[in-house]
């Protein structure tokens, strides 16, 4: 079974996420896209600013694959990688950034991200599909969502995305058209940073000898036995809006120990005043 939206040039939903830095103040950012075939770098591009942009073809006798991961500074971030007959394909965007509580007192951080719209299938025997979305602040994850597929088998780890699994005895395909989610990222006090990263990375790889390569049809929504994985549109990374952002509040103030201390014996003296008044009555 072929589904035409499959068609490399059928892509339309598109995921967005931007991170706007508030006032306390950002640094050190960093954005990288990426394409490898069989876990070797074949195009990549990265940049402090701006926008960056990764794409590259594979052919061989037996194979052909397409990647393409894409994002920018202030808007959308996405990636594609498909293939058909023999082969092995990744693509990832990574955003990075500091940020650090410029406001001069303890800040509340909180993360607000939208994803909208991708897939994961699987189209004949020795087919594998997937994705994978990790959020870290200081290089430790605080969420993850990951699921892979074949047309045997599907599996999801960490938070899942509420796609629709749909399997059949050739074709397999798990999609979904949004997800929203607020993180507490924690509170900082006034001088404190942490740094930020949102890695996007989708993969699909063929062992497929019990098909027929047709040459890269398949994967053009022919015979064949191919395999994707998508989120968003790579093919307009600048379609989309603006779906994530970072807010920050002022904490609710508490007093410190000596205030406290201070209060205690203010409030005893009070006290002793008012007992020494009745005692002369």
């Amino acid at each position: 079974m072929v589904n035409p939206m499959f068609k490399k040039n059928a892509l339309s939903i598109a995921v967005a996420s931007a991170f706007m830095a508030l006032s306390p103040n950002a640094q050190a950012l960093s954005l990288t896209a990426e394409v490898e075939f069989y876990g070797a770098t074949s195009a990549i591009d990265s940049d402090t600013s701006g926008s960056v942009f990764a794409s590259d073809t594979y052919n061989a006798a037996d194979g052909f694959a397409f990647g393409r991961s894409a994002g920018n500074d202030s808007g959308s971030f996405t990636a594609f990688a498909g293939g058909d007959g023999n082969y092995d394909v990744t693509s990832s965007f990574t955003f990075s950034n500091t940020y650090t509580n410029l406001s001069g007192i303890s800040q509340q951080y909180n993360l607000d991200f939208d994803v909208t719209g991708g897939s994961i299938w699987a189209d004949g025997e020795g087919i594998t599909s997937s994705y994978e979305l990790d959020i870290l602040i200081d290089s430790s994850s605080i969420w993850n969502s990951t699921a892979e597929i074949t047309t045997a088998s599907f599996s999801e780890s960490g938070t899942s995305l509420g796609g629709t699994l749909f399997s059949d005895s050739f074709y397999s395909e798990y999609s979904w058209s949004a997800y929203s989610e607020t993180l507490d990222l924690g509170i900082y006090s006034a001088g404190d940073s942490f740094t930020l990263e949102y890695i996007l990375s989708v993969s699909s790889s063929g062992n497929a000898n019990s098909c027929i390569f047709d040459g890269g049809e398949g994967f053009d929504g022919g015979e064949g036995c191919f395999g994707g994985a998508r989120i968003g549109d790579p093919l307009d990374v600048n379609g989309g809006q603006n779906l994530a952002t970072i807010s920050s509040h002022p904490t609710n103030s508490v007093p410190e120990p000596a205030t406290l201390a201070l209060l205690g014996l203010g409030l005893a003296g009070i006290a002793s005043t008012n007992r020494r008044r009745k005692m002369k009555k």
